[in-house]
């Protein structure tokens, strides 16, 4: 499995650096490990589910709306169980439903055993709608961090991207890091800025087939305001 020392390598020769801890002019520790997470990071969000997307159980408490979802999540990507769960946001909820922050709950006249609905709700949390009577255990789907721990890194952190994606990361962070230089260097930089781009709308264009595959009309469809019901 190839480790962001690996990658760091590859960057350094880029720079035309020594290479290998400490740095000369970019310090190995303290600028080229973070730049190779920071084009991790970039090229995940872009990219989504193909690369780094997990999937884990997650029981759902009674008696409540707000969840915290896992420490290593970016986004809630979808939730299954039995059966998938729509995804909406608050603003739909609120035209579709108004007063629905009552319904379900432990007191609910009928029991609640199932959500029908999930919105995300900043970059740590979710919502569930209605509000459950008892314990649900689902199946959530994530964007994960590539890397998981906090800095300053060893360099033994894996790389999840697959070998023929490995290039863009070293493109990213060479180009980023010739900030440092300005001028004519990071001017030239921005070509391999663009070959980073063009590598990451290809993989998103594979990510979009095979969306296209697990998300049908029926499954996953976003639920939403229609403008007639808006006004």
């Amino acid at each position: 499995m190839t480790t962001i020392n690996d990658i760091a390598v590859r960057v350094q020769q880029r720079l035309e650096e020594e290479t290998g801890p400490p740095g000369v002019f970019w310090k190995y520790q303290d600028e080229i490990l973070p730049m190779i997470v920071e084009a991790m990071n970039e090229a995940s969000l872009i990219t989504g589910v193909v690369q780094v997307a997990q999937e884990t159980p997650l029981t759902l408490p009674a008696d409540t709306t707000y969840i915290t979802m896992p420490t290593n999540a970016v986004c809630l990507l979808y939730i299954k169980g039995p059966l998938w769960v729509r995804k909406t946001d608050l603003y739909s909820l609120d035209q579709l439903i108004p007063g629905w922050e009552n319904d379900g709950g432990t007191t609910a006249t009928t029991p609640v055993t199932q959500i029908t609905s999930w919105f995300p709700l900043g970059t740590n949390r979710f919502g569930i709608y209605p509000k459950l009577s008892a314990e649900q255990s689902v199946q959530i789907g994530y964007l994960a961090y590539p890397v998981t721990v906090a800095p300053p890194y060893t360099g033994t952190e894996e790389v999840p991207f697959q070998q023929e994606f490995q290039d863009a990361l070293e493109q990213y962070a060479a180009q980023a890091l010739r900030l440092k230089e300005a001028g004519y260097e990071w001017q030239a930089g921005q070509t391999i800025y663009q070959e980073f781009l063009d590598t990451m709308r290809t993989l998103s264009v594979f990510q979009s087939r095979h969306d296209s595959l697990v998300f049908a009309g029926a499954l996953g469809a976003r639920m939403r305001v229609s403008p007639v019901e808006v006004r």
